[in-house]
């Protein structure tokens, strides 16, 4: 059985709080899906984490991006994570997918909602700096 392996995770942390301001995820997962059409495979991904988590809510709908030639999937969405004492917290994932032959790269990246757009943004200048070699 095979199964997704970490190949980076980067976290930058605030030295004051120990809040973690950014965090980048970056996997090898094979794949069951065509990836013949990025955006229909990446919505059925997303529907399975869907079902997995409370509240889930589209903020950019999935769509086809370019990143350094590298054609990907993208999407922007939040969800609701509960923490040992049953508290909610609203969280915003950016994921993207970049389909190779039978596996996928992912990328992913998850920040509390308050005032998300700066990481958000801090997450795409490093994305844009990533070089993936296609097979």
């Amino acid at each position: 059985m095979e199964c997704e392996r970490n190949l980076i995770s980067i976290r930058k942390r605030n030295p004051e709080t120990e809040d973690f301001l950014t965090i980048i995820n970056i996997k090898a997962q094979p794949s069951d899906l065509e990836f013949n059409n990025i955006l229909a495979d990446l919505c059925k991904y997303l529907f399975r984490v869907a079902i997995a988590v409370k509240n889930f809510d589209y903020l950019v709908e999935p769509k086809t991006v370019k990143i350094n030639d590298n054609l990907a999937g993208y999407a922007l969405f939040s969800y609701t994570i509960l923490d040992e004492n049953q508290n909610q917290t609203k969280v915003v994932s950016a994921i993207w997918v970049f389909p190779m032959k039978d596996f996928f790269y992912l990328i992913g990246s998850g920040m509390v909602n308050d005032n998300f757009e700066p990481i958000l943004d801090e997450i795409k200048q490093i994305l844009g700096t990533f070089k993936i070699k296609k097979r």
